[in-house]
């Protein structure tokens, strides 16, 4: 159990930088992570407009957190987490009273024109026990101006009111990644590239989301995009809007909102009977008329396994509408498209809930998503699967940075590879591909490649492209399956097995666990050079013939003729 307050025990400087864009402060320890929180809520130098990195891992098991940022003393620059892990982030409100919780309490843009930006890591194992909070959030509590917050995954995350109550907390808020935005001149929130995965949301909240808490659109890019969520148990006793992404969205202006590649999953939830819940919107207040030109839903996919008690206003995507739109007046705006929910919750008239008339079916597509490995959407010949995993890229996220060690450019490679969707049916799991960087003679062209590559596979088969450069040389590829599939493959690659197989460009090959791919050897006696001048000799990339008067093919193999009668 975590003792204390860290600010109690924080450093007295960070580890390096200036706190400049080009050489911000850096981060390495949790006692320089408290010296942070405590030096914006305490006003000190010019921490609260400077930039800041981690350069570590940080485990913050041993003491509470106390946020970065508040009502007097707000964050205002860029915090970035280079992708590595925060682990343990404990905030209990009976041990340090605040109306502000979360990572980052309060943050604000320094200008109309410039935004805050925090992204960049795991938030892992954060617990929130909430006694008497307004604004709650694993990330962010409240934002004024502009906020951008990306390429951040929150894993086994767990909120809980303190004690039951017989009444819901009036004008309180909680959303894993804001609680609430407050409109002003310029205001808006960017969410890109997130996940909430194995989350667990017990909410006395008036406005909860599994993204936002209560959400305004604001003047500017209101952009919801590439994200999953995923909660394992949701308890709301007595919340009255609640959303799988958005709790309550409130659009009372001409500003545009963009929701795109969402992916939210409830595998068990207990609410109020008289809740307002959807599985990506709880309320959407449209105080303007022809909202549907200012809306813009896309790649979306609702999963509520379980909802008990059934609400009245129960629907896939939103509960309630202030002012209920129709199937036509969206159609003619063509801003929705490739919207899909799981049918496979118990409740009578269940649908999607975007329109005020009858159900839209080319626009939305319901499924019992335990069958949609045998489903095909004729339109554009791709599985269901890969709506279900609309946010693929997410699900499986990557990161790629480039950093100097020791005077030379590695790659430092984090990817966390869940298998969330992975139940007790026929769902396939997400499979997962890296081809390295495949130095001296590789098969592909790095010019139209950009190496590393990482392909996430839902099928069981993978078809490797054909050779760009040395197919000559016949070139082969070499497998390493990894041995834990949910792992950080930084640490997975550590302990490669020995090559599973060899291949070659071109070659189909059965996909059932999570490999890398480097290159094989090749006959470098084989390669054809020619002198380009007196003093350069040049390898020839590929050889290839004329094979009509239009076509030029790649020859796998090259021989010449030694005398009449044999050939080399």
């Amino acid at each position: 159990m975590p003792t204390g307050l860290w600010t109690d025990y924080k450093a007295s400087s960070f580890n390096g930088g200036n706190g400049t864009s080009t050489n911000p402060y850096q981060i390495a320890t949790a006692a320089q992570l408290a010296y942070l929180a405590y030096g914006i809520n305490n006003g000190i130098s010019n921490y609260a407009t400077s930039y800041f990195k981690l350069t570590a891992d940080i485990d913050l098991a041993d003491h509470y957190w106390t946020p970065i940022g508040n009502s007097s003393h707000r964050f205002k620059r860029s915090f970035d987490g280079n992708y590595y892990k925060i682990s343990n982030m404990n905030i209990d409100t009976s041990v340090n009273s605040s109306d502000l919780i979360g990572l980052f309490g309060y943050t604000e843009a320094p200008s109309t024109t410039e935004e805050v930006s925090i992204g960049n890591f795991y938030l892992v194992n954060p617990r929130i026990i909430d006694k008497s909070s307004t604004y709650a959030s694993f990330i962010l509590a409240i934002h004024n101006r502009r906020i951008r917050i990306h390429d951040i995954e929150i894993i086994d995350g767990y909120y809980s009111y303190a004690s039951y109550s017989s009444t819901v907390e009036s004008n309180s808020y909680f959303g894993c990644f804001l609680s609430r935005s407050i409109l002003v001149s310029a205001s808006y929130a960017k969410v890109h590239n997130v996940n909430a995965l194995s989350t667990y949301i017990r909410s006395n909240k008036q406005y909860t989301g599994g993204l936002i808490g209560y959400y305004v659109v604001g003047e500017g890019n209101n952009e919801i995009y590439n994200s999953n969520i995923v909660i394992t148990d949701l308890v709301c006793p007595h919340g009255i809007y609640v959303g799988g992404a958005i709790g309550y969205l409130d659009h009372e202006n001409y500003y545009n909102m963009y929701l795109q590649n969402i992916s939210v999953q409830i595998q068990d939830g207990q609410v109020n009977s008289n809740t307002i819940i959807g599985g990506i919107i709880g309320y959407y207040c449209n105080n303007i008329s022809k909202s549907y030109n200012y809306i813009n839903i896309n790649n979306i996919s609702s999963d509520i396994l379980n909802m008990y008690p059934s609400p009245t206003k129960f629907k896939a995507f939103v509960g309630d509408w202030k002012t209920g739109i129709t199937s036509a007046n969206f159609k003619s705006t063509n801003k929705l498209s490739k919207l899909y929910y799981n049918t496979e919750v118990s409740k009578t008239g269940y649908n999607s809930g975007l329109f005020s008339d009858t159900e839209n079916t080319t626009i939305v597509k319901s499924y019992k998503y335990s069958d949609t490995c045998n489903v095909y959407d004729t339109s554009t010949n791709t599985t269901v699967m890969n709506y279900y995993n609309v946010a693929h890229a997410i699900a499986c996220r990557t990161f790629s940075v480039q950093v100097t060690k020791s005077g030379s450019v590695t790659y430092r490679e984090i990817i966390y590879l869940n298998d969330i969707y992975k139940r007790a049916h026929t769902l396939e799991p997400i499979k997962f591909i890296l081809m390295w960087d495949l130095g001296d003679f590789n098969p592909y062209d790095e010019s139209t490649l950009n190496f590393p590559i990482f392909v996430l596979v839902t099928g069981t088969t993978y078809t490797f492209p054909d050779a760009d450069i040395y197919s000559y040389l016949n070139p082969t590829l070499e497998r390493y399956d990894l041995e834990n599939n949910n792992k950080w493959l930084a640490e997975s690659q550590q302990t490669l097995n020995d090559v599973s197989g060899i291949y070659h460009p071109g070659d189909t090959v059965t996909v059932s666990t999570d490999f890398v791919i480097w290159t094989g050897s090749v006959d470098k006696t084989k390669v054809i050079s020619y002198k380009k001048d007196s003093s350069t000799v040049v390898d020839v990339t590929n050889v290839v013939y004329k094979n009509s008067s239009s076509t030029v093919r790649s020859m796998a193999d090259y021989k010449y003729k030694k005398n009449s009668s044999t050939v080399v």
